[in-house]
């Protein structure tokens, strides 16, 4: 099978592996654990087995939590919110074009209970919203995605994987610019993580298919 390849702006053509086996990658991938670890939960990349799914279930839990806090209502953590909506909701949106592309039943399960995750965490997150939050995402909101024409699996695959690599750096930016103990640190804390798995297990697919 003839392997698609990305064009770097030099013109240099490349697998699209090369392209994550890059150094800036690797660089990157440092300053993402690094930024992760300044949430209060361990990256969900440390655990296995029943554990991960206990995770993974958790963080709409956890989320949702953060509805009882007393600073819930203040513009700072309802701006944050949306921003964590609206990026959620964006990776959702990838991670559905690389299921319908999915080339085997297992790929498209897989993607599945991805996308029930990052929905329950999103409607947790509505919850969140009061109406001053509600009026933010209003004014902030995107245009419409829909994508016209199939899509091949390993370019809905690249495109998921630089949007969440893109996510993860934003979110983990406002991580480390938040006062510990704050529910907005905790909410991008939690964020994080759950991008975080969420591209550690694409890149898994990729590598899978590589292999």
């Amino acid at each position: 099978m003839r392997q698609p390849v990305i064009t770097l702006g030099s013109g240099l053509w490349i697998l699209p592996w090369q392209f994550y086996k890059t150094s800036k990658r690797r660089k990157r991938q440092r300053s993402l654990r690094r930024y992760a670890l300044h949430s209060r939960y361990a990256l969900q990349s440390r655990h296995t087995g029943t554990d991960a799914e206990k995770m993974q279930h958790s963080y709409a839990e956890r989320v949702g939590a953060l509805a009882e806090h007393d600073q819930a209502d203040r513009v700072l953590f309802q701006s944050l919110a949306v921003t964590v909506l609206q990026t959620l909701e964006r990776v959702r949106w990838h991670e559905r074009q690389v299921e319908a592309a999915g080339i085997s039943l297992a790929q498209r399960e897989k993607l599945a209970r991805m996308i029930a995750s990052l929905e329950a965490t999103t409607s947790a997150l509505q919850g969140l919203l009061s109406v001053q939050g509600a009026k933010m995402r209003d004014v902030s909101a995107g245009g419409d995605r829909t994508k016209k024409g199939e899509t091949l699996w390993w370019f809905a695959l690249v495109e998921a994987l630089q949007v969440l690599e893109i996510s993860i750096e934003q979110i983990a930016s406002i991580v480390s610019n938040q006062p510990k103990g704050s529910p907005a640190r905790t909410l991008a804390g939690v964020a994080a993580q759950l991008l975080h798995t969420h591209y550690n297990k694409l890149l898994e697919e990729a590598e899978q298919w590589m292999g």
